[in-house]
């Protein structure tokens, strides 16, 4: 299980949003319950990913990756949240969440 699954599964509260993932989020009706099934149930976007700003790379602190994890529930647009996973921690911090989808 990802270090970010387990987290959203089991403490939520290792799960921080920044500011303007909070506006980002209010701007698309979209809920702190909606980012937690993104984290606990979406796909982790991968180096191969068409779009290279969904791509993983390497933070900027040692332990640190910057990912993003898209999910589509039924009836509702893609979520891609992008997230920086502190691994020693078991930390996310949320930077920002979009639509992945187009429209």
């Amino acid at each position: 299980m990802s270090i970010v699954r387990q987290v959203a599964e089991i403490d939520t509260g290792k799960i921080g949003t920044s500011r303007h993932a909070k506006k980002q989020m209010s701007e698309r009706d979209i809920v702190f319950r909606d980012l937690e099934r993104v984290l606990r149930l979406g796909d982790h976007c991968t180096l191969e990913h068409p779009n290279p700003k969904f791509r993983p790379e390497f933070g900027s602190k040692d332990g640190e990756v910057k990912i993003v994890v898209t999910f589509k529930a039924r009836g509702m647009r893609e979520i891609a949240a992008a997230t920086i996973v502190v691994t020693a921690s078991k930390r996310i911090f949320v930077k920002t969440v979009m639509w992945s989808d187009e429209r």
